[in-house]
C-alpha cells in the first residue's frame, strides 16, 4: 500500500504522469479536473489543487484508484484503508 502523505508536495500532473507513465498535457489535466485554466492556476497557487474533490476527479478521468490519491496527499491515512477494508472481508 502506498505511504501516506508520499507525494504531499508533488505537482499532480508529474504524480499523474508517474502513474500512468507518461506525460499528461496541460489541457488533458484540465478536463480531468473538470476547470478552466484560470481555476486551476489559482488553485495551484493556493495550494488547493489536490483537494480530494480534484484527486477524485482526476483519478475517474484517467482510470485511476481514487483512495490511493488520496492516500498519496495525505486526506486519508494508509491504516484507515486497511482497517477499513478488512472490516469490510
Amino acid at each position: 500500500m502506498t505511504v501516506t502523505g508520499v507525494d504531499v508536495d508533488r505537482d499532480l500532473a508529474v504524480v499523474l504522469g508517474y502513474l500512468l507513465r507518461r506525460k499528461i498535457r496541460q489541457t488533458e489535466l484540465l478536463q480531468a479536473l473538470k476547470m478552466s485554466k484560470s481555476t486551476y492556476f489559482e488553485q495551484r497557487k493556493t495550494g488547493k489543487l489536490t483537494q480530494p474533490n480534484n484527486l477524485i476527479n482526476a483519478a475517474d478521468a484517467f482510470g485511476l484508484n481514487a483512495v490511493d490519491l488520496l492516500v498519496r496527499y495525505a486526506h486519508v491515512r494508509a491504516e484507515a484503508v486497511s482497517e477499513c477494508a478488512a472490516q469490510w472481508g
